[in-house]
């Protein structure tokens, strides 16, 4: 990997961008250099683009008083685009033509008031500004001036990290100034495939021994165990988790031993069938991570899962699913294990009170593939089946409409589900049987 990208930026930039993007970073660097600013590539877009990865994001930093915002005015009225500001976080972002965005900031320095808080925000130059980056692979930058362009910052040793596939912090408070930071760096090791170097280890021990992740806010923590459960990767990245004590950093209560283990590596597969078998597109507000959290907290007494999730204080309807019932879902499973093949009809009565994300939980704990295969079939479509009647057929039949319509309709829901009627006629031929000394009193 060859840091050193002043003769070759330009090319890579239109190797790795669509046009728009690749013609405005340059263009950027010019604007800026009219303006008496100092313009970077910053963070995870040098990354990314070292290591030959999709670039996802474009972060531009600008050196300069109201850097980002002068800058981002004056490309727009150049390029006749629209911006975006936001002049209290001293940032802005750029609308390019094909719905691209670019995201300027003014460079920056940050203090912490105390272990956990949020950080003090103070106009600073290029080299304050990558200082307050997570890790040392984070905290480099290209330079955009147009005598300076693609020559690379790299103050902390982050080319050496990324050739050596290491991630380090910048200095040794790193994780106690902002414990988010611990759940990042694992995130990291399972999406790039990089190691925590060793020293570092011994500083998430050192602010896990501090407690660092109980001063954390219940939003900022539940914001880190969404973005950590939402990954392909989560498996690995919780038992990688627990080994280090995270999860009981988290929570004392929370443990990750065989069991979970095997449930969290099966139910990343059923995971990825969901999304694939368009399951997921019949359940709106379907959240994974709420169903790898339902797995990680299958075996907390319901005291401390209480505890815990209001520790977390996550919307109502997450805290609905979280708190489903575990009982009725333990006794659904084992009854569909015992008899796999009762009617559809009766597999429905017992899951359809459940959330989807609980459903794949059972789905992936079972060890028994028929129960498996129902409970999949149940997600797949049956939870949807309808009746091919409605309520006008039966208001044509002479029922006055009423509660019976609901009892007869979900009678012919079953009657389908079990493949006992096919065909609207008939369903039809079944409420005049079943239901015909009722016709007749309202004939």
């Amino acid at each position: 990997m060859n840091p050193n990208l002043e003769k070759s930026l330009d090319q890579r930039l239109k190797q790795e961008l669509p046009p728009p993007l690749s013609q405005a970073i340059p263009a950027l660097g010019r604007m800026g250099e009219k303006l008496g600013l100092r313009v970077f590539l910053v963070g995870g877009f040098v990354r990314d683009l070292l290591l030959h990865r999709q670039i996802l994001d474009i972060d531009i930093a600008v050196e300069g008083r109201e850097g980002a915002a002068r800058l981002a005015l004056g490309f727009s009225r150049q390029e006749k685009i629209l911006v975006q500001g936001y002049p209290h976080f001293g940032t802005a972002t750029l609308h390019l033509p094909g719905n691209y965005r670019i995201d300027l900031a003014t460079t920056r320095k940050e203090t912490y008031p105390a272990p956990a808080a949020l950080p003090r925000v103070r106009p600073g130059n290029i080299h304050e500004d990558l200082y307050r980056r997570d890790f040392t692979i984070n905290s480099l930058a290209l330079c955009l001036h147009p005598s300076e362009f693609g020559k690379m910052l790299d103050p902390f040793g982050g080319c050496l990290d990324l050739k050596r596939r290491r991630l380090r912090v910048l200095h040794p408070r790193s994780f106690s100034d902002d414990p988010t930071r611990i759940f990042r760096a694992l995130r990291f090791e399972q999406r790039l495939g990089f190691r925590l170097a060793p020293d570092n280890l011994l500083l998430i021990r050192k602010a896990l021994a501090a407690n660092a992740i109980s001063r954390l806010s219940g939003t900022r923590l539940l914001a880190e165990i969404k973005f950590s459960l939402s990954l392909p990767e989560t498996a690995p990245l919780l038992a990688r988790m627990g080994r280090l004590r995270i999860l009981a950093g988290i929570d004392p209560s929370l443990k990750f031993g065989p069991e979970t283990a095997r449930v969290t590596r099966s139910l990343q597969k059923s995971l990825q069938w969901f999304g694939t078998a368009a399951g997921a597109g019949n359940f709106p507000g379907f959240e994974p991570w709420v169903a790898n959290l339902i797995a990680l907290t299958a075996n907390l007494p319901e005291k401390k899962l209480e505890h815990f999730v209001a520790r977390l204080a996550p919307s109502a309807k997450v805290r609905k699913k979280i708190a489903w019932d575990r009982t009725r879902g333990k006794m659904a499973r084992e009854m569909l294990e015992a008899n796999p093949r009762m009617k559809k009809s009766l597999i429905f009565s017992q899951l359809h009170q459940f959330p989807p994300e609980a459903i794949l939980f059972l789905e992936a704990q079972t060890q028994k593939e028929p129960a498996r295969k129902a409970l999949r079939f149940f997600l797949h479509g049956q939870a949807f089946t309808k009746p091919e009647t409605d309520g006008q057929d039966l208001k044509r039949l002479g029922i006055p409409p009423g509660p019976l319509y609901r009892e007869i309709l979900a009678r012919l829901r079953d009657l389908k589900m079990n493949g006992e009627t096919r065909t609207k006629k008939q369903e039809l031929e079944w409420v005049r049987k079943q239901y015909g000394p009722h016709l007749r009193n309202h004939h």
